[in-house]
């Protein structure tokens, strides 16, 4: 495969790399010029990495030389991630993304996030915009911010640990502001909040607080569980029955590889084994009825071209690399979450979209020829692409779907129904609940952050997810990719406190032990 680069395993410094399949794993070589060859699995399904790569259409792996800090390259997020302080009200024993891992105190004043928040609403698209920590819920601004972010435009969600939404009229009161939340929730066995969290009381915090979004949300939540072989695996069937259970305000559910950033023996998690993405694909697809739960590259656009015409959400991650972030969809059958796949006619859902693929493709030639003829010297041309889009979407439905599971009767009346309200403009997923069975949609993604171990420069050059700041040495606002930030976030932020002292230090937390390749962590 083409070489690329990547950080040696021993020294960190930027080193050629190139991938190489063995038995049942792919490996990421590193060829440092000073430690030699350094290696990691990346993969633990050769077979999927590489069904990944193909519906990606992806012909190259060539790269960039992973200098984010100073790189100028235009970076446009779909979504961005900004830290908002580094204090927290738990003391997580697998997290250093607090005072203690850090080693001082983190928390800019509403003046700095004004300026990145105007840098922000001036792209288009605009990205969504996720505040992070820390604990983001302990920052004295944060309405403000959140108010400030949506009164310009911006979609805003709250990655948080939940603590805090257990006090009801607080909890009423954030989200009275419109605000998304990302609540972190690992299972329903408090022993793994002892092991993960390092208390297991906080189970019943969560409890709480899930109660009282339920009672005051405005838009669905979304679940974020790390997954830590060993420690909670096993209870994933049981998370994807929780969120079944409530499934009138819970539609999404992250799942994290876990991340050792610690040094071993000093965390109760020692015993975890360290998971690779396709290994939580498979614990998530055996939790499911009957298995058969696939993933997909959650970057995959399907439909570049019926996208230009109709309109389809963008998706959060649209454009990654296809050995990122993945993602798979479950559906309600009354009782429980089953696959997409029971909803086709017996075939895989690779083999399905590269059907639709093909579909579209094959439009997108036929439109290149119609805005070049007269239709679109006439102005006709979005009109006959939204026409013609409709066209490919129900034949690729009626190929693919088993249409009475999803309609039950008068599927042909239904699907024209969807498609005329579709062509006028409506939000498909509201014509498509009001027409089919396809009522309560549960989203799964897998969230493999990566670490400078696993990183290479092709998946950063394509990333769709950013932090954004403020430089310290111009005071222009930036966004670097999302799994290069730890490699620089500390010096960062050290230097941005000095531009933005805080009134009062806090004292740090007697700290742990982290481990000095530590690598991505976990914060909520």
């Amino acid at each position: 495969m083409p070489s690329q680069f990547g950080y040696c395993n021993q020294c960190k410094k930027l080193s050629p790399a190139r991938y190489e399949e063995r038995g049942n794993a792919v490996i990421l070589v590193k060829n440092c010029r000073d430690c030699g060859p350094t290696e990691t699995i990346v993969s633990t399904d050769p077979a999927i990495w590489h069904a990944k790569r193909q519906i990606d259409r992806l012909k190259s792996d060539g790269g960039c030389a992973l200098d984010c800090k100073s790189c100028g390259h235009s970076h446009h997020p779909c979504v961005i991630f900004m830290d908002l302080t580094n204090r927290c009200n738990q003391d997580c024993p697998i997290c250093i993304a607090n005072i203690a891992g850090m080693g001082f105190k983190f928390e800019p004043p509403y003046e700095y996030f004004e300026q990145l928040l105007q840098y922000l609403a001036a792209m288009t698209p605009k990205p969504s915009v996720k505040l992070f920590g820390g604990e983001p819920t302990l920052h004295k601004d944060l309405f403000q911010i959140v108010t400030r972010a949506r009164g310009m435009g911006l979609s805003t969600s709250i990655v948080t640990n939940g603590v805090r939404l257990a006090d009801e009229a607080y909890c009423r009161d954030l989200l009275a502001t419109g605000v998304k939340i990302v609540f972190s929730f690992d299972g329903r066995d408090p022993k793994v909040y002892q092991t993960l969290r390092g208390d297991a009381g906080v189970y019943d915090v969560k409890l709480k607080a899930l109660e009282n979004i339920r009672k005051y949300r405005r838009s669905k939540v979304t679940i974020m569980c790390v997954v830590a072989r060993g420690v909670n695996d096993h209870l994933i069937a049981d998370l994807l029955q929780f969120c079944h259970e409530r499934s009138d305000f819970i539609n999404a559910c992250d799942f994290i590889p876990l991340s050792r950033t610690w040094v071993p023996g000093t965390v109760a998690a020692d015993g975890a084994d360290i998971t690779a993405m396709e290994d939580v694909e498979k614990d998530v697809a055996a939790a499911v009825p009957g298995g058969k739960l696939e993933f997909l590259p959650a970057g995959l656009t399907p439909f570049k071209t019926i996208s230009k015409y109709l309109p389809i959400p963008r998706l959060t991650f649209a454009g990654a690399h296809p050995n990122c972030e993945s993602i798979a969809f479950l559906i309600s059958n009354g009782k429980e979450y089953v696959p997409v796949s029971d909803y086709l006619k017996g075939r895989s859902l690779y083999e399905v979209l590269e059907k639709w693929i093909a579909r579209d493709e094959a439009l997108g030639r036929r439109m290149e020829r119609t805005e070049k003829g007269i239709a679109g010297r006439l102005g006709l041309a979005r009109f006959i692409g939204r026409a013609r889009s409709l066209k490919e979407l129900a034949g690729a439905l009626r190929e693919s779907a088993d249409t009475r599971a999803i309609f039950g009767n008068h599927a042909a009346w239904k699907t024209l129904k969807i498609a005329l309200g579709i062509f006028i403009g409506r939000k498909p997923k509201v014509v498509v609940r009001a027409n089919t069975r396809l009522q309560k949609v549960l989203r799964i993604a897998i969230l493999p952050f990566e670490e400078p171990r696993t990183m290479d420069s092709s998946h950063l050059q394509r990333c769709p997810a950013g932090f954004a700041y403020l430089d310290p040495a111009t005071g222009q606002p930036r966004t670097m990719p999302v799994c290069a930030w730890p490699l620089y976030k500390n010096d960062i932020m050290r230097k941005i406190m000095e531009r933005y002292p805080p009134a009062r230090e806090e004292p740090a937390a007697p700290g742990r032990p982290v481990a000095k390749d530590s690598g991505l962590h976990v914060r909520a």
